[in-house]
């Protein structure tokens, strides 16, 4: 169903076996890396195992920014989905796997988001920056133009999204970053709010795409410094989120954390997540701004994050895959 969504930015073919016959294929090529460059034998950092990662590279302008990831399992070797970029481009992923479950090949095309008159929008009102699919609708957010916008790819039709009253950005590139369906339909929408010495992220949960509403709960920030930047429900039913952090001098952190999924349904005022891990230096990182879960034949749950370069020749774009078990945090929840 999401390869389908992209049609509402460009009309596409099918992954074409010849690349240079569709004007959207990106070329990309893939070197892999370790969790920790320094102990490569390392493959575990709090509650996540690592499956694998690569550095992704390409000479395509189109290439870099990218801000939120949706994924499948198309088969044992192989997940499909989309992601988005800040520059305003919808694209098309295809990940190939390695024995271990980790990601060594990407497939990718890009397309712009266009506007009613059919041009690519501006960067003003194309940085896009959360996604996420349910049931024939898509969601994508929206910073600097603050919105939240639905694609419904059956009908080939685009509509405004819920109202966020009490939205509060720090700037215009600060706001809804996270996006995530629950299981029964309705829409998270999460804000990219920092405190200097911690706090909490508002969350809205909207039942109606033309509902307006403030915030239904908070979550607890991993810690100062801290913003929500994107989130996906597992395939049980639950949260998982990630924050990014990042200070001159200082440089990149993110924190990973999991939500039992009844919490994020029926949650009022203030939550705390369990916190699976913070990765930080020696362990590679870069701008994690990404967040998909996925489904393991073993009955765990995988994780994969991407990086936002910012167009940046001193950033990098990662993907990066983790499992976890989830079944053990779902009981932990329960006898709380």
């Amino acid at each position: 169903m999401l390869a389908i969504f992209f049609a509402l930015t460009a009309a596409l073919s099918p992954l074409a076996e010849d690349p240079p016959k569709d004007p959207g294929i990106i070329r990309v090529d893939t070197a892999p890396v370790h969790m920790n460059p320094e102990d490569p034998s390392q493959s575990t950092v709090g509650r996540l195992t690592y499956l694998g990662g690569v550095e992704l590279h390409s000479q395509d302008s189109r290439f870099g920014g990218f801000s939120a990831l949706e994924l499948e399992r198309a088969d044992p070797d192989a997940l499909s989905g989309g992601l988005i970029s800040d520059s305003g481009m919808a694209g098309e992923i295809v990940i190939g796997l390695d024995e271990r479950g980790g990601p060594q090949s990407v497939m990718l095309r890009g397309y712009p988001f266009l506007d009613d008159a059919g041009a690519p929008l501006s960067k003003t009102r194309g940085d896009s920056e959360g996604l996420a699919s349910h049931g024939g609708v898509i969601a994508v957010s929206f910073e600097r133009d603050h919105r939240i916008e639905y694609y419904h790819p059956d009908t080939n039709t685009r509509a405004e999204g819920p109202k966020l009253m009490g939205l509060d950005p720090l700037d215009s590139n600060h706001g809804i970053e996270a996006l995530a369906f629950l299981s029964d339909g309705r829409l998270l929408a999460g804000e990219e709010s920092i405190n200097a010495i911690g706090g909490w992220h508002p969350v809205w949960r909207f039942e109606d795409p033309a509902e307006r509403s403030g915030p239904a709960f908070e979550i607890a920030a991993a810690g100062g410094g801290f913003g929500l930047v994107g989130m996906d429900v597992t395939p049980a039913g639950n949260l998982v989120l990630l924050e990014r952090f990042y200070l001159p001098g200082v440089g990149n952190r993110a924190a990973v954390s999991w939500l039992d999924g009844e919490t994020a349904a029926e949650a009022e005022g203030r939550v705390q997540p369990i916190r699976l891990a913070i990765i930080e230096p020696p362990l590679t990182l870069d701008n994690f701004e990404g967040i998909a879960a996925t489904g393991q034949s073993d009955g765990s749950t995988a994780l994969w994050l991407i990086s936002d370069d910012n167009f940046s020749n001193s950033q990098r774009t990662l993907l990066m895959g983790f499992t976890f078990d989830e079944a053990a945090l779902a009981r932990e929840a329960k006898a709380e």
